[in-house]
């Protein structure tokens, strides 16, 4: 399955998170990330401060939630929780995460480059076993406290209102970091954009008014296994001696020496005879950066070369 479908797919499947819904704050950045044909979000949240209790010893697996926001937390609902604590529980502040598919290795460090710049600076790039490229935005900035042992409250209520501040402060920050990487993303998808334009109009220059004419060579000297040639001469033909450059004298004999009466190979094209210069390599091909002299036009010559 080809990105584009793999990403039209993805995105009609409902939202299976708690909440089930993607966190207002993020909302105008999967939005952009997704209205773009390069990338698809695939789990996200926006940063949250929570009290949450352990179920059989381990964090998380099966924990019960006592109190969660994606905003600034509120001292008062805070406290109104803390009385519901009966086992091993835990304050804890989560900063924005981000998973986004990206349709190539390329795209996937431009949106890598545009998260670090914003501050996202635990943000990494996985490519899977059957090449699905993911983006990870993540930053470290989080925060983690207990506060109870089998039910038994560690902290006073002056403690919690302290860390529920840091929290806050962690939050705000998470938030202006959302909105750098909001914009850090938009100009980046500018300059997709902008290479984009800009390689469509170099391919259509480099194809403009191109023409191809068959040559057939006129006169030609080489030696049978067809070596380099001497002196300060550039071409270079095939093994068997199939393919040679333009208008170049060929000086070899059998042994490959210098020749005192170099002829000169000229090929014969459909507007009469002309002086073309192509360069090959050491397996008779045309080099790209070959001069060719045809009186100003753009022609693109391909030469057989023969025995003679």
């Amino acid at each position: 399955m080809n990105f584009l479908k793999t990403k039209e797919s993805r995105l009609v499947i409902a939202d299976l998170s708690k909440k089930g819904s993607i966190d207002e704050a993020i909302v105008p950045l999967i939005d952009i990330i997704n209205a773009s044909s390069y990338y698809f979000t695939t789990s996200s949240c926006s940063g949250r401060i929570c009290i949450f209790q352990e179920a059989s010893g381990i964090q998380k697996k099966g924990c019960e939630w006592l109190y969660i926001t994606h905003e600034l937390s509120s001292n008062q609902q805070l406290e109104e929780c803390v009385p519901n604590i009966t086992g091993n529980a835990f304050f804890k502040f989560e900063p924005f995460v981000l998973h986004v598919q990206c349709s190539d290795i390329e795209k996937a460090r431009i949106l890598h480059e545009a998260a670090i710049a914003s501050g996202f600076r635990n943000s990494g790039i996985s490519i899977g076993k059957k090449g699905k490229i993911i983006t990870a935005v993540r930053s470290t900035h989080g925060l983690e406290v207990p506060l109870s042992k089998d039910g038994h409250i560690l902290v006073s209520t002056e403690y919690l209102h302290y860390i529920a501040q840091l929290a806050n402060e962690k939050m705000e920050e998470n938030f202006r970091r959302i909105d750098r990487f909001t914009s850090n993303f938009k100009i980046a998808l500018e300059k997709i954009k902008d290479d984009n334009i800009n390689s469509k109009d170099n391919n259509g220059q480099g194809r403009r008014n191109k023409k191809s004419i068959n040559c057939i060579p006129k006169t030609g000297n080489m030696s049978n296994r067809g070596p380099r040639l001497s002196g300060n001469q550039t071409m270079k033909m095939e093994e068997r001696g199939q393919r040679l450059s333009g208008d170049q004298p060929m000086n070899t004999e059998e042994g490959g020496q210098s020749l005192e009466d170099p002829q000169m190979n000229t090929c014969k094209t459909s507007q009469g005879l002309t002086d073309i210069t192509i360069n090959t390599n050491e397996k008779g091909q045309r080099l790209r950066d070959s001069p060719i002299n045809t009186d100003g036009e753009d022609i693109e010559i391909s030469c057989l070369f023969n025995n003679q």
